[in-house]
């Protein structure tokens, strides 16, 4: 009974763990969506790697 306690806490946790480090990984390299041509355009890029339009800052 202890080992499926201890199993189902270090699963909450790795799951809780990955929900943070995408939340701060999406934050670096946030997905920006361009106005123009609606392409979702991932990193720190300041054009469209579509259509070549500026994103908004």
């Amino acid at each position: 009974m202890a080992t499926l306690i201890v199993m189902l806490v270090i699963g909450v946790l790795l799951v809780v763990g990955g929900l943070l480090w995408g939340g701060a990984r999406a934050a670096g390299g946030a997905r920006r969506r361009c106005p123009s041509c609606g392409r979702n355009n991932v990193g720190d890029a300041n054009y469209c790697a579509q259509c070549g339009q500026r994103l908004d800052a």
